[in-house]
């Protein structure tokens, strides 16, 4: 009844206006003024659409503001029976202007409640508006430290397969020692070369160190770098299990400067390619094969990272950087990875990552903005 209230009180003022008019017209009188009944149907429509479009939803002040629009309509009822009597009564006069004045009072009096009300539905909606931006903001950190935990996962993986075949070398050499000695081989040339070739070895580990420390590191300054030069510099992050599994991989391109988070940028870089590398691996297709190609478009950089898998079925291709959106086994992904690098390459760095399909595979490109100095 309270959403119809408007229209039915719009009618009524269509028709009180149309009737009188009718009629007046009609009886042919001079001593009526239709302007007169015409103003007073005027006053009670934009009372109306006051009321109508305050959008009002708080029931007591919409009912005190119907109320003082019924005693309007009152007063402009009275108004019109003295015109056609011609004999208004001191009393019918008072009671007609008594009635319009309290009726125009409750009218402005719920005007004033519903704007004191609407500000303070305002200032609660921007506390809620704040409360939840708090909890998103909360959230986006918690998806975030769920992602690098995950990535830094999948790096502890590739240092454990880059440390074994360096620690085996190692412990191969340290029991040839004894055995050389027997033999009467050790002697200063021989401790040299043994110096250089286990120092080699336990500096690769180090680096490896090294690559896994500035990853973990929470650095959000940004750096101009040669973007070829730094995915080559992280490419020990993910090799060995490239090469455990077979699958070839290629860095080319031009050579090309971007302003960049170097651990936020590298973590980007570490998910494309490890999803690439997951879908190779299960479609066990023939010589797998990842590309990272550098392409300079005028102020632009794309890093283009392709894959020969198949490419992404085309009825989940629009939803590939949707949170927890995976399509691998349970337990074998977070639905992150994609989601924190968009956010990563558009919010942190004002670039742009899409995907696409080729005939061979997927195409995910990061645009960014290329620096010229």
């Amino acid at each position: 009844m309270k959403k119809n209230m408007p229209y039915i009180i719009l009618l009524l003022s269509i028709i009180y206006v149309s009737v009188h008019i009718f009629y007046f017209e009609l009886i042919k009188t001079d001593e009526i003024e239709i302007p007169s009944i015409l103003s007073e149907g005027l006053i009670a429509l934009i009372t109306l659409f006051s009321i109508f479009l305050l959008k009002i939803n708080n029931n007591k002040i919409y009912s005190l503001m119907l109320l003082g629009l019924g005693l309007i309509y009152a007063a402009m009822v009275t108004d019109t029976l003295d015109e056609i009597y011609s004999q208004p009564s001191l009393l019918s006069l008072i009671m007609e202007d008594l009635t319009l004045i309290v009726g125009f009072i409750f009218i402005n009096l719920g005007i004033y409640s519903w704007s004191s009300y609407s500000s303070t539905l305002r200032v609660e909606l921007e506390k809620r508006v704040n409360d939840e931006i708090e909890k998103n903001k909360n959230k986006e950190i918690i998806i975030f430290n769920q992602s690098k935990l995950s990535a830094m996962g999948e790096m502890i993986t590739s240092i454990a397969h880059q440390w074994r075949q360096p620690l085996n070398a190692l412990a191969a050499s340290v029991q040839m020692v004894g055995l050389d000695y027997d033999d009467e081989l050790v002697d200063k040339k021989y401790l040299e070369e043994f110096e250089h070739d286990n120092m080699h070895i336990i500096n690769y580990m180090s680096k490896t160190i090294d690559d896994f420390r500035d990853f973990a590191k929470e650095n959000k300054n940004k750096e101009i770098v040669n973007i070829k030069d730094f995915i080559q510099d992280s490419f020990s992050l993910f090799k060995t299990q490239l090469d455990d599994k077979h699958i070839e991989f290629e860095l080319t391109g031009d050579e090309c400067k971007i302003d960049i988070i170097k651990n936020e940028f590298r973590q980007v870089v570490l998910n494309l390619v490890n999803n690439a590398k997951d879908e190779l691996i299960q479609r066990d297709g023939n010589n797998p094969k990842i590309e990272i190609k550098i392409v300079e478009e005028e102020d632009i950089c794309s890093i283009k990272v392709i894959d020969n898998a198949g490419g992404i079925p085309q009825d989940i291709l629009n939803r590939v950087f949707e949170p927890y959106f995976t399509t691998k086994e349970q337990g074998k992904g977070t639905g992150l990875g994609l989601y924190m690098s968009k956010r990563i390459i558009e919010e942190s760095m004002n670039g742009k990552i899409t995907a696409e399909n080729t005939e061979k595979g997927a195409v995910f490109s990061i645009n960014m903005s290329r620096c010229k100095r």
